[in-house]
């Protein structure tokens, strides 16, 4: 469900990250509004529009700029110059387990998190079942965080933060992290979440997490937009770019076509994937290897 009033404007962000290491570093310190040679630009004066209730995922390779962007919109850091604006609250699920103390309970982990997301100390209380039960740490609630396992810490991080339908919610790659039943509870939430008006922006390596969760798509590059559009269309131009660039980075002995995909339909329909390789001489013995990610939630 989307209107047409932006949740989101960014107009001419950028962000400078000084260099440490020398003459740049010490300038950079000083805070001088220029950047100087040895600088890490992350965004270069980018400029952004995201419709209520839109789903946009961001992607790119690394250093593109994609978590410092969503970073800034979440408000976790500041930009070095332009603004951001967000039309109500904003959830950030960025890093998982920040604000959590390691010799606190689970449960006392939950508090502490609630409040410091903006709850009030009893709504977090009377939420606590539930959370705990979307999480799977029922058993687990009354037990120091320092033996819980990052996939515990990450469940119970995304059962908080996403407990209370935001108006935007911002993720970054955490989803990466635990297993694929509760991967599939964590998109069936976002799903919902969209489906009742919350704005989603959503970076991934994953192009069939992106594709299954977002209907709009943004590539970056070098801190710029570089391809904005449907998520079929940005994620097929962006697979096919990859597949050239590697390619052309490739010994000249062999050139990899881009790859087809073809899927007969959604939910646990087969999929085929066919690869063309062309070589201009034998090669003994030939391996291609790739991974196949299922995040699609089936609706019903």
């Amino acid at each position: 469900m989307t209107t047409t009033a932006p949740a989101i404007r960014c107009r001419g962000l950028t962000k400078v990250f000084p260099d440490v290491t020398g003459a740049a570093g010490a300038r950079g310190l000083v805070g001088a509004a220029e950047s100087a040679p040895g600088d890490v630009r992350a965004l270069d004066g980018l400029d952004l529009d995201v419709v209520a209730g839109e789903s946009v995922g961001i992607i790119g390779p690394n250093g593109a700029g994609k978590s410092t962007l969503l970073r800034i919109i979440a408000g976790i850091s500041g930009a070095t110059s332009g603004e951001v604006r967000c039309r109500g609250s904003v959830a950030s699920v960025i890093e998982l387990g920040a604000g959590f103390h390691a010799d606190l309970t689970g449960r006392e982990n939950l508090r502490c998190l609630g409040v410091l997301h903006g709850r009030r100390l009893d709504d977090v209380d009377r939420s606590a079942a539930r959370i705990l039960a979307f999480a799977g740490l029922e058993h687990a609630a009354d037990q120091p965080l320092k033996q819980y396992s990052l996939g515990m810490r990450a469940r119970l991080a995304f059962a908080i933060v996403t407990d209370r339908r935001p108006d935007v919610l911002v993720v970054d790659e955490v989803l990466a992290v635990g297993d694929q039943d509760f991967q599939a509870k964590c998109f069936a939430r976002i799903a919902h979440m969209v489906e009742q008006g919350t704005t989603l922006l959503l970076v991934s390596h994953e192009m069939g997490m992106v594709a299954a969760a977002c209907e709009r798509v943004v590539q970056l590059r070098h801190g710029r937009i570089v391809d904005d559009g449907s998520a079929r269309e940005v994620i097929e131009r962006y697979l096919a770019r990859s597949a050239s660039r590697l390619a052309a980075a490739a010994s000249p002995a062999a050139v990899l076509r881009p790859l087809g995909v073809e899927q007969g339909g959604p939910g646990r329909d087969s999929l085929r994937v066919t690869l063309d390789l062309d070589l201009d001489r034998p090669v003994e013995h030939p391996a291609v290897g790739f991974d196949v990610v299922l995040p699609m939630v089936d609706p019903a």
